[in-house]
């Protein structure tokens, strides 16, 4: 939307009620993958969506919850409370321009908690809908399938294979043992069933949670078009409810 003039984009918001909000981080992603791939891939995600739906896709949010990454150079964090304020007053302006309805379109796995905090708050306290949609955890049972992984780690097979379906140049191939090699097969430490880590740092040394050495970009493909299909999926049903129906408590 940054590309339009203001009459173009009032003419643009006259025509639909759903905008989407692409949502990343800047962080480091092991050795072979760079600190935008989150935001990289929440932007496409977006854009691509929003062009084949005739939607508005606002400027990516690239700085998210990631101070679990600090010690890798180069990640920038902001707190939770920073993000959803933030996130919120950008889906108000949206909703004052008569774009009542938000996806926050989540790339990064720090931003969840967050996100869903804040669509909740938006629901309830204004007449504007919001919802987040993170593109990992809307292809579970494909990743599972195309990968055998439950679910996404960081900078692991499943997501760098959508990387490099995306773009190949920002995969450094020659990184890819070392990344493997000296990062993590799991998330954390765990004793008594609790997760006792508290950054990355603590229990891998590249960064990489997983096997990025068996990412492969025609599964990385695979993955991104069901993801892709998720998004349209949940716009449509979006665009068939009235926001006040949305919003309308069953206890009311």
């Amino acid at each position: 939307m940054e590309d339009l003039t203001w009459p173009e984009f009032k003419q643009a918001s006259d025509n639909t009620d759903v905008a989407l909000i692409p949502v990343g981080s800047v962080e480091q992603h092991g050795l072979h993958a760079p600190l935008k791939t989150d935001s990289l891939i929440a932007e496409r995600i977006g854009r691509d969506v929003a062009e084949k739906m005739k939607l508005i896709c606002c400027p990516t949010v690239k700085i998210g919850v990631s101070a679990h990454h600090k010690q890798f150079w180069g990640t920038l964090w902001v707190s939770p409370d920073t993000l959803k304020n933030y996130v919120r007053e950008v889906a108000e302006s949206f909703h004052y321009h008569g774009v009542e309805k938000v996806v926050f379109v989540n790339g990064h796995g720090g931003n969840r908690n967050t996100l869903k905090e804040t669509a909740r708050e938006i629901r309830s306290q204004s007449k504007g809908f919001a919802v987040a949609w993170t593109w990992f955890d809307s292809v579970e049972e494909e990743i599972k399938e195309i990968f055998g992984e439950e679910g996404l780690l960081h900078s692991d097979a499943p997501e760098t294979s959508v990387l490099w379906a995306l773009d190949e140049k920002a995969i450094r191939k020659n990184k890819l043992d070392k990344s493997r090699k000296s990062g993590s097969e799991e998330w954390g430490k765990i004793r008594g069933g609790c997760e006792i880590t508290a950054d990355v740092v603590e229990f891998s040394e590249s960064g990489t949670v997983g096997n990025p050495e068996s990412a492969d970009p025609e599964k990385g493909k695979k993955v991104y078009q069901k993801a892709k299909k998720n998004l349209v999926t949940l716009v449509k049903w979006l665009r068939e409810v009235e926001t006040d129906e949305l919003n309308e408590s069953p206890h009311k």
